[in-house]
């Protein structure tokens, strides 16, 4: 074909035309569809503040209920504590008077009673009782009518025996702890109650004091009521509690409490605390629509709280936002959503004019340049990996590594081969929906997000992983977990660990193993406390988790059931060899104890074997109750030592 100028200039006309059009209709086509695009992520984000809103609220509600929960099992644990340390004192008082220089029982109970009378009266906060060991009332505390009557076939409104219950304290040197209900007064109405009773044995007598739930609950109410209301005090969006007779106890407004705000109307007119109750009545929580003051100010608008019953207080607890508010900090953000979209399109028109005047120019070149491009294209991809904030990792369908920046060198390292199976996916241990655990070469543990998509990467087929290290948020959500299955003085798993340890136990029995569980007791640790301080004592307890931690094998566990008793559980061993291990570890505890705190401690122990057969009705408080038959043997026998239970003779060693 002839080849003419003109031709040539057409063509030029021609090409610039076309680029001309194109570039109109990719502009036209990227206006509209960044405005479509901008309108759903408006929508979106819009739905999503609102429910994040929602969930806020709906979540501080929450929080405050796990706090009421979690405070009240604190104050009745300090609550025990107490009442305990109080009865012990006085155990100790009358076991060491000059009582004890009565050869008469009956003469030496009497004047022991009188001396008992004197400590009571002198605390008033306290009901002291006292009962002969055949359930005889020999003090009340409440009503002088039923002393000297027997309270041994007497049953409180639960039907509880609480006398034969107390009357165990014999058969317990430490004392026990016996929960049931009765009357702060005389003739009053029985209310629950937790006492602590101890075995007098130089009179032959229990004593013992309580505290009433209602009186602890009653603490706990106040408390939480002046926390809460000093804590959301400068806030738009506060917590209330308000009861269900309508008397604000923690309020916005500082005047209204206390006060009855059931008058109290929207703006249509409507009792705001009868919404809050009708709701309450069909369901346990729920949100609820209404208009009302903002705080500290008289304007009315929309707001929503959400309210959850709270009975055990005869109350429900809220907190609400207001939607206009909520409206103002969605248009902020609407409007940078939308001028970033703005700015978006204009950057991209004027970039994409730019590339229409000089593409002219690179044509001739593009092709030349292609291969010249991609290369420096893939090497801005590797860096982008290698700089990522995320662990990006690539594995070819045959299970090669084809890829791994410094993140996942970091977190599994020399690891890496021992997670990745035949096929490229990843072998990894499932910790909770969504998250995964791995460990690194010197043995920390981390918590991830895995997400894998499949890519083809340089000509071969491969999957793409994209891991995020979440383990201090996964650490920290579970800080509660924690606490509960945890001492908190020790770091050792303590009984409800060990219940659930054992559960597992019994529905894992494929591999027919046989463990042993020995029970552990601190010598005269009652004495280390009082000639060292409790201070030591906790110093003594961490030290005893230490040498068992050090010396016991992966699958073995310690665990620590309170006070100085302690129970581990070997995996795989026989009994004999359990109680090597365990002379061996008393040896090293009291060495180290001498060497740090200047005095030797030493621990009295009782093993048994478990039944192999786990699928049997085996019970974890029959294997306590027998292995702490056992301790008590090694006790009687001069303590430091440990006492085993051997099936072929049916004796102990």
């Amino acid at each position: 074909m002839k080849v003419t100028k003109k031709k040539i200039i057409v063509n030029r006309v021609t090409m610039i035309i076309a680029i001309i059009l194109g570039f109109l209709i990719i502009t036209a086509y990227m206006v509209l569809s960044d405005i479509n695009h901008t309108n759903k992520a408006v929508f979106y984000f819009d739905n999503f503040v609102r429910n994040e809103r929602y969930d806020i609220v709906r979540n501080e509600v929450l929080n405050r209920i796990d706090e009421i929960e979690y405070d009240l099992s604190i104050l009745h644990e300090e609550e025990k504590k107490l009442i305990k340390s109080k009865i012990d004192m006085i155990g100790n008082t009358l076991a060491g008077s000059a009582l004890l220089k009565i050869d008469n029982m009956e003469k030496r109970r009497k004047e022991g009673l009188k001396e008992f009378e004197r400590i009571a009266q002198g605390d008033k906060e306290y009901l002291y009782f006292a009962l002969s060991c055949d359930g005889k009332l020999l003090r009340s505390g409440t009503d002088e009518t039923k002393e000297g009557k027997s309270l041994i076939d007497f049953k409180d409104k639960d039907g509880v025996y609480f006398a034969r219950e107390m009357i165990k304290a014999k058969d317990n040197p430490e004392g026990i702890y016996v929960t049931y209900h009765w009357p702060k007064e005389k003739d009053g109405k029985p209310f629950k109650k937790t006492s602590f009773c101890l075995y007098v044995p130089e009179l032959d007598m229990i004593i013992g004091t309580g505290s009433y739930h209602v009186d602890v609950e009653q603490a706990l109410k106040e408390a939480t009521f002046s926390r809460i209301q000093s804590y959301y005090k400068d806030s738009e969006d506060y917590v209330f509690i308000v009861g269900y007779d309508g008397t604000a106890h923690v309020f916005g407004d500082n005047r209204l409490i206390g006060t009855d705000i059931k008058n109290i109307l929207d703006s249509n007119g409507r009792a705001i605390h009868n919404l809050f109750m009708e709701t309450l009545e069909t369901e346990n929580e729920g949100f609820v629509n209404y208009c009302y003051y903002k705080k500290n100010l008289d304007e009315m608008s929309e707001k929503v709280s959400f309210v959850k019953a709270l009975d055990r207080w005869e109350a429900y607890i809220g907190m609400g936002f207001h939607i206009d508010d909520l409206n103002e900090e969605l248009d902020i953000y609407v409007d940078d959503i939308q001028m970033e979209s703005y700015n978006k399109v204009i950057v991209t028109i004027i970039a994409l004019l730019f590339f229409a005047l000089v593409i002219l120019y690179f044509v001739r070149r593009s092709l030349q340049l292609q291969s010249q491009y991609m290369y420096q294209e893939e090497i801005v991809f590797e860096q982008l990996f290698q700089l990522s904030s995320e662990g990006i990792l690539i594995v070819s369908n045959k299970g090669d590594i084809m890829f791994c920046n410094p993140i996942i060198d970091k977190m599994i390292g020399e690891n890496l081969k021992k997670y990745i199976g035949e096929k490229g996916q990843l072998n990894l241990k499932s910790v909770s929906e969504g998250v995964y655990s791995i460990e690194s070469p010197n043995g920390r543990t981390y918590y991830i997000e895995c997400d894998c998509k499949s890519i083809i990467y340089h000509d071969v087929d491969s999957y793409i992983y994209f891991i995020t290290n979440i383990t201090t948020n996964f650490l920290k959500s579970n800080e509660l977990e924690r606490m509960a299955l945890y001492d908190e003085l020790t770091s050792l798993p303590n009984r409800r660990k060990l219940l659930n340890d054992f559960e597992d136990m019994i529905e894992d029995n494929s591999h027919n193993q046989s463990p042993v569980l020995a029970m552990i007791d601190i010598d005269h640790f009652k004495n280390v406390n009082d000639k060292y301080g409790h201070n030591v004592g906790d110093e003594v307890l961490k030290l005893l988790g230490e040498c068992f931690n050090g010396r016991l094998r992966h699958g073995d566990n310690i665990y620590r059931l309170g006070g100085e008793e302690f129970v581990v559980v070997f995996n795989n061993t026989t009994i004999e060899d359990a109680q090597g291990v365990l002379k061996d570890i008393m040896n090293t505890f009291s060495q180290w104890n001498e060497e740090l705190n200047g005095f030797p401690v030493t621990f009295s122990a009782g093993a048994i074997k478990i039944d192999s057969n786990l699928e049997s009705a085996t019970s974890l408080e029959n294997l306590l109750n027998d292995a702490d038959k056992l301790l008590y043997q090694a006790k009687n026998k001069g303590r430091s030592r440990v006492e085993i239970h051997l099936d072929k003779d049916n004796d102990t060693i």
